[in-house]
C-alpha cells in the first residue's frame, strides 16, 4: 500500500497505521522490536510508503533519533526507505494532540480536570517519556525521564542509593517505567 504511513516506534513495539487522507486510518500493524534486527526491516514489513510520520522513543535532532531504550540505536529519516520521512519524539507527538482533547477525554490528578492551565504529558513504558504542550505553539519534547531523583526520607534515600549503586545514576526512568518497577522491587 502506498500513501502516508504513521509509525509509533518504542523500545518494545513498533506500531504502523496507514492514514487515508480523510482523517481515518486502517487498523494498526503491531510488531515486536526484538523480532527485527534493524528498523528498516520493520518498515519493510509494514509495506512501501510515499510518506511517513514517525514518532520515536528518544531525542530527535536534524532528522536523526538516538533511541534511548532500543537495540535499533540511531535512526535516520533518510534511512527508512521512504522518500519523505519525518521523525519526532513520541511524547512530543502525543503532546501535539492534547489541545484537541475535551475534558471528557482527560482525568485530573489531585482534583477535577480543568479546561485551561499548564499540562505535562508523562508516559511510563519501556522508558519514561515526558513532553509539554505549549498552547498556540505546539509541543516540546524533553528528556525528563533522565532527571535525577531525590529522596524525601531515609527509606527513599536507601532505595535511590541502591539504584545509584547498580546503575551509577538514580534517574526517574530507572524507577518509573516498566523495567523501573522491577528495579524498585529489587532495590527496596
Amino acid at each position: 500500500m502506498s500513501g502516508t504511513l504513521l509509525a509509533d516506534i518504542g523500545g518494545t513495539h513498533a506500531r504502523f497505521a496507514w492514514a487515508d487522507g480523510q482523517g481515518g486510518h486502517a487498523a494498526p500493524l503491531v510488531l515486536k522490536v526484538a523480532d527485527f534486527p534493524r528498523i528498516e526491516d520493520a518498515f519493510a514489513a509494514a509495506g512501501p510508503a510515499d510518506r511517513a510520520l514517525v514518532a520515536l522513543a528518544g531525542p530527535v535532532r536534524d532528522g536523526v533519533c538516538r533511541m534511548t531504550n532500543s537495540p535499533w540505536g540511531e535512526v535516520r529519516a533518510d534511512g527508512l526507505g521512504v522518500p519523505d520521512a519525518r521523525l519526532l519524539n513520541d511524547l512530543e507527538a502525543q503532546a501535539w494532540l492534547l489541545p484537541h482533547l475535551t475534558l471528557g477525554d482527560t482525568a485530573g490528578l489531585g482534583g477535577p480536570a480543568r479546561a485551561q492551565g499548564p499540562a505535562l504529558l508523562i508516559n511510563p513504558g519501556t522508558g519514561l517519556g515526558v513532553a509539554q504542550p505549549i498552547p498556540g505553539a505546539g509541543a516540546v519534547a524533553t528528556e525528563g525521564g533522565h532527571v535525577t531523583l531525590a529522596g524525601a526520607d531515609a527509606a527513599e534515600d536507601a532505595v535511590l542509593a541502591a539504584l545509584r549503586d547498580r546503575f551509577g545514576h538514580a534517574s526517574a526512568e530507572r524507577a518509573l517505567s516498566g523495567p523501573g518497577f522491577a528495579h524498585l522491587g529489587a532495590a527496596g
